[in-house]
């Protein structure tokens, strides 16, 4: 045989034995179970430049890493998540802007079947709806009726000992159903999260990770309220005492934020007195739905203030086809989200006010401007879209009822680009829709015919 000189290993040279030279343990050593540092030389095959194949003897001297302990689904689940929410920089594709209590998730994933199992989904449809894609496979679907079944089997197991991580994974499958583009689903799930919330108590919400989801569902947990007719039970002592609990540990959001949410959560069980009352001439809620506008007044110095300082918001020339000629920038984005609530509060309370009898040209001026200050302001939704415009069907309702009919359906098209590529068809709000959401927060129509 043509080439370099072989050699043993140095054990088996030392102990004067024939070496089968294997790598990286020869047999002798391997038997003996003595240290073997392998040969020191090994037959490297190589092509010559005349193509004839030779035997090179090279020495070689390598390092045996230890191979690295394997990776978890869990751990890889939790990897993902991390990444997911460092890795995104625009707004409107954030997870978190869906709930600020997603980063406290990542050390929660494997300790909870069922949250583990809606994390996954959460995450695919994400991908999905960051790449474009629409539709969803088989898998998918499994993987969600898999997650459905283990937070039934949750709930059916511990019933009022339900732990946060499977009230999480009820939050987070409302979410899923977001970017899954479901808003009926979306609605059902909002109503089963804040029926999981009450079930749970104010005296329950102890940790920092139980003021966060109680914080990020306030607004859902009054919207359902609304919806189903039902009162809010926010409203009562114990639970005011979370909220404020909320923002003295800085989980909740900026603090006129808060309270403009405080106000809200008066709105449904206003409504419920209007509608058991509106066959009683006799009967006037003029003075609860003055104390609605008054609560919301708290808020109106500063929210003034803040729309004169131009390190917070300050006006810009809009495009021709905007609503109006100029539009509003909100240096912070998210800020615009307290200003518009603000604003289609006070339409709603004056609204209420005038249909239970108060006269005052103060009221229609005070909800014109707001609904133009709206209007002014969809510029600036357009840099927290699609996530961060899901709140937009509250807001341009709240416009569209003191707009004519042209602008109704011109604020029904800006509603839908600001959620492109959420958009559902067919389309589910049109003027006529906004116009039955607004008649729903007023108290004209009675609730649930919106959804």
């Amino acid at each position: 045989m043509v080439g370099a000189k072989s050699v043993g290993c140095a054990t088996c040279k030392r102990r004067k034995i024939k070496c089968d030279e294997r790598f990286p343990i020869c047999a002798n050593c391997e038997r003996a179970k003595r240290h073997c540092p392998g040969p020191k030389v090994r037959f490297i095959r190589f092509i010559g430049p005349g193509n004839e194949e030779h035997m090179r003897g090279d020495t070689v001297q390598i390092t045996i890493l230890p191979r690295p302990p394997s990776c978890s689904r869990s751990e890889s689940l939790a990897a993902t998540l991390a990444t997911r929410l460092d890795g995104i920089k625009e707004i409107g594709y954030q997870l978190q802007t869906l709930g600020k209590f997603f980063p406290d998730i990542v050390p929660r994933v494997g300790h909870s079947p069922a949250l583990d199992a809606v994390v996954k989904c959460l995450l695919d449809a994400h991908q999905r709806f960051i790449v474009g894609k629409s539709s969803s496979c088989d898998e998918d679907l499994r993987n969600y009726n898999h997650a459905m079944c283990l937070i039934r089997k949750d709930l059916n197991q511990l019933r009022s000992r339900t732990p946060s991580e499977t009230v999480c994974a009820s939050m987070l499958l409302c979410r899923y159903e977001v970017l899954n583009r479901d808003t009926r689903a979306w609605f059902t799930h909002g109503g089963g999260v804040a029926a999981l919330i009450k079930a749970w108590g104010p005296e329950r919400i102890t940790s920092d990770f139980d003021l966060a989801l109680f914080k990020s569902n306030y607004g859902s947990i009054i919207s359902a309220s609304i919806f189903d007719g039902q009162e809010c039970f926010v409203t009562t002592p114990a639970w005011e005492a979370v909220r404020i609990r909320c923002d003295n540990s800085k989980v909740g959001y900026d603090p006129q934020l808060s309270e403009l949410l405080a106000a809200f959560a008066m709105l449904p069980n206003l409504l419920r007195s209007i509608k058991s009352t509106k066959n009683d001439p006799r009967v006037s809620l003029i003075h609860e739905a003055r104390s609605f506008k008054e609560r919301i007044s708290r808020s109106t110095p500063i929210m003034e203030q803040d729309l004169k300082d131009p390190t917070i918001v300050f006006e810009s020339l809009a495009s021709p086809a905007s609503c109006k000629p100029t539009y509003y920038t909100f240096t912070v984005p998210k800020i615009s989200w307290r200003f518009c609530l603000y604003w289609a509060m006070i339409i709603i309370a004056n609204s209420i006010l005038m249909l239970q009898g108060e006269v005052e040209s103060s009221l229609l001026e005070e909800n014109q401007s707001a609904a133009d200050n709206i209007c002014k302001s969809i510029e600036g939704f357009r840099r927290l879209k699609p996530l961060g415009a899901l709140f937009a069907p509250l807001i341009l309702s709240s416009a569209s009822g003191v707009l004519n009919v042209d602008m109704r359906e011109k604020l029904a098209e800006e509603y839908w680009d600001l959620l492109d590529p959420l958009q559902s068809q067919p389309r589910e709000l049109s003027g006529a829709t906004m116009q039955l959401l607004f008649d729903t927060l007023t108290g004209s129509v009675a609730p649930g015919k919106y959804c």
